[in-house]
């Protein structure tokens, strides 16, 4: 039992089903209480979705915060630093860009000892101009976390020194119990999950689609998410002619059904860093197809599960995809043959460790108790 917990606030626009946001839910349900006190501050909070998944038995401050120029930013910055000094919080970590706007100055003037600033995408909002506010908070932080050696790249280009700048790896989903084989059915479901924004590419999708209509290969297409981009893509699959075997099934809870119902699974993002929808596919034992962006490659080559293909050349989508719907055996044999080398990867001890190893060596000034886990202290590390 450790006398003093580590005082941890999670700082988060709002909670949704996404990469960024399940991986901090699966955090939060992991992390041993007795180490870390985890505290949670959504920058809005109200929408109905982010209500839904929030984690129970922690505290939790909404700021209903929806535009960051407004008077109703400024009465929350005094809230949140009033939460932040009545319960004493050591570590600020704040994900995406309006929160660490809001919270990282804030923090500041609190007095919290470590601020951490994640971000798991390789930059593909941003620009080559950083407004002077960014680079300010910047040098408020005192370490930046990512997913992948691609998105520690972004991270440098934007000015900070790599030895501010850790990767930890994603939690892996959990793989289903048994493998279910694909081709089940006597017309194959090819789909995706995606948030519906531009960077996620669910245009080109629809295009891959209409292409392997016109070679005559019969196919049901799927796509689970919602988002602003949702009623342009309705509308692009009826002027591609495709929508008679096109469904947007909007925001789903039950994703690990809609991918035990897809024969093939798609991924055709233009950036990416450790696609949370990637693993999804690989722990349901899905055939994949992806784009080479972020670990994309690094995952399929480890698992042997599917086709990898060039971002900027479309065309070729759909030739991969009629490969493998037509050779249907060996597209099986892969994903079996993925799903086992993935289910040997996922390791949820290792995961969570290298938390607890972070914030040990990280804050062990702050927090003395940090010597129980074994790990060296900040200074000594």
């Amino acid at each position: 039992m450790i006398a003093n917990p580590l005082r941890v606030c999670y700082c988060i626009d709002n909670l949704a089903p996404a990469g960024t946001e399940k991986q901090l839910l699966r955090l939060l349900e992991t992390l041993d209480r007795e180490k870390i006190q985890p505290h949670l501050v959504l920058l809005d909070g109200y929408c109905e979705k982010s209500l839904a998944l929030e984690p129970k038995g922690i505290p939790i401050l909404r700021l209903g915060v929806k535009k960051l120029a407004s008077g109703k930013a400024w009465r929350a910055a005094r809230e949140f630093r009033g939460f932040l000094k009545s319960h004493r919080i050591d570590v600020l970590q704040v994900y995406f860009i309006d929160s660490a706007r809001l919270a990282i100055p804030v923090a500041r003037t609190a007095g919290v000892k470590r601020i951490f600033h994640v971000r798991n995408n390789c930059g593909y909002w941003s620009t080559r101009k950083l407004p002077f506010l960014d680079r300010f908070l910047h040098r408020l932080t005192d370490l930046f976390l990512t997913n992948s050696e691609v998105a520690r790249e972004e991270w440098t280009r934007l000015g900070i020194p790599d030895w501010k700048i850790r990767i930890l790896d994603n939690f892996l989903p959990t793989p289903t119990a048994t493998f279910h084989p694909p081709f089940q059915k006597s017309v194959p479901v090819v789909g995706l999950v995606a948030n519906l924004r531009p960077v996620k590419n669910v245009d080109g999708f629809l295009r891959m689609a209409k292409r392997i209509a016109e070679k005559g290969i019969r196919a049901q297409y799927r796509i689970a998410g919602d988002g602003t981009e949702r009623a342009a893509l309705q509308r692009l699959s009826e002027q591609l002619g495709i929508d008679p075997f096109v469904r947007f099934e909007g925001q789903l809870s039950d994703i690990k059904g809609f991918l035990d119902d897809l024969d093939i699974a798609v991924l055709c993002s233009h950036s990416e860093s450790n696609s949370n929808a990637l693993l999804e596919y690989l722990a349901a034992g899905k055939p994949v197809l992806a784009t080479d962006v972020g670990r994309n490659r690094e995952w399929l080559e480890r698992t042997i599960s599917g086709a990898i293909v060039d971002l900027a050349d479309e065309p070729s989508w759909a030739d991969h995809l009629v490969n493998m719907l037509e050779d249907q055996t060996e597209t099986t044999r892969r994903a079996r043959s993925g799903w086992e080398l993935y289910s040997k990867l996922v390791n949820e001890s290792r995961s969570i460790k290298q938390w607890y190893k972070l914030y040990s060596i990280e804050t062990s000034d702050v927090w003395p108790a940090c010597s129980v886990s074994g790990y060296p202290s900040r200074r000594s590390a």
